[in-house]
């Protein structure tokens, strides 16, 4: 599972608006969503740590998720249709 958020792109919401910002779920190769859905209503900057598996309420860590989580990789800059295919979905050997 792979998720891209490429804030350099903007896109104008079904109902006319202007969306700043474009996130994609993408599951092996697969992205999960359609782009007239993809967006964000205003510019935003992400602060607080970063969780992987679990989540917090009013401070407190919880919520975790059942399962294992092998690797989390974070990359700056947003990737590509074809990079996630190429280097997520199918890396070389």
């Amino acid at each position: 599972m792979t998720g891209v958020f490429d804030a350099t792109k903007d896109f104008t919401a079904s109902d006319g608006s202007q969306r700043f910002g474009v996130a994609q779920l993408y599951v092996g190769p697969f992205v999960q969503q359609g782009e007239e859905d993809a967006g964000l209503a205003a510019a935003q900057q992400g602060t607080g740590a970063l969780t992987a598996g679990s989540g917090s309420v009013n401070g407190t860590a919880g919520h975790y998720l059942p399962g294992d989580l092998a690797k989390l990789r974070v990359w700056t800059g947003a990737m590509t249709r074809d990079q996630v295919d190429s280097q997520i979905a199918q890396p070389s050997t």
